[in-house]
């Protein structure tokens, strides 16, 4: 049984995958997560439970079913493989008691944060190129700069790409924190705010700047004084918020601004 830092730890990549979806966890659910955590009930078990509730819709059934989904996840073996495949696997894992068509590429249009997203006719063709690139370049195992660089600018691509109608926040959140820690580094999400990792993922989306996802996620690899959670903006209002930053403030840190002395 994994001790309580670990589960913590744990608990906090899961909301942050949740908050990134629009869905707040509440006490309720974080114990929840927490059970299955640690082994005293299993995913299937407590999903189980959801599905056989008739009151609930579908929009609340697929966030409640997915962070238990997720909660198994982290709890179990690490992804070592990061490919075409492992992404839709994942995303079939974590949406597929309410979505039939979980782990497939959309045929339809999608949009996000006022932007739209990848034409749906060029999404198979983008997830190629895409993994070429992530086989060509991994994250390094030796600079951790570098490899926060890397995986934020995939990320970014990604992001833009989004390749399901829903739930790629949950899957992409999962995939690229493992592809990290594959490499050799560990996000602690207690110490990231998840709002300001959404928000900048879909600034590098919009402009290939990956620059602010990577210092969203800096303090989740810094030694030093917990990056509080701040509840601040919504990621719809910090996104507006940093894509004027960048406009008037280039090469300057949006996080070491409103974040890093809060």
């Amino acid at each position: 049984m994994a001790d309580n830092r670990t589960v913590e730890q744990r608990l906090a990549a899961v909301a942050a995958s949740m908050t990134m979806a629009g869905y707040t966890m509440t006490e309720a659910d974080r114990e929840e997560s927490r059970r299955i955590l640690r082994g005293e009930v299993s995913a299937d078990e407590s999903v189980h439970q959801v599905l056989a509730d008739a009151s609930r819709d579908a929009t609340d059934l697929v966030e409640k079913t997915a962070f238990r989904r997720l909660s198994k996840l982290e709890s179990s073996r690490p992804l070592t493989v990061f490919t075409r495949e492992t992404l839709l696997k994942t995303h079939a894992y974590l949406c597929g008691d309410v979505y039939p068509w979980a782990g497939t590429i959309r045929t339809g249009e999608v949009g996000a944060m006022g932007l739209a997203m990848c034409r749906a006719a060029y999404v198979d063709q983008e997830l190629d190129r895409l993994f070429r690139r992530i086989e060509q370049s991994p994250p390094s195992a030796t600079d951790r700069e570098a490899a926060l660089r890397t995986v934020a600018g995939h990320w970014g691509e990604l992001t833009i790409i989004h390749p399901f109608l829903d739930g790629n926040s949950r899957t992409q959140r999962y995939f690229f924190d493992h592809m990290l820690r594959h490499a050799g580094w560990s996000l602690d999400w207690r110490r990231i705010v998840a709002a300001e990792v959404h928000a900048a993922r879909y600034v590098a989306a919009a402009t290939l700047d990956s620059s602010l996802l990577v210092d969203a996620l800096q303090p989740g690899l810094s030694v030093g004084k917990d990056c509080p959670q701040l509840p601040t903006e919504p990621a719809a209002v910090l996104f507006h918020r940093m894509m004027g930053f960048r406009r008037a403030h280039p090469h300057e840190s949006f996080h070491k601004l409103f974040f890093a002395d809060k």
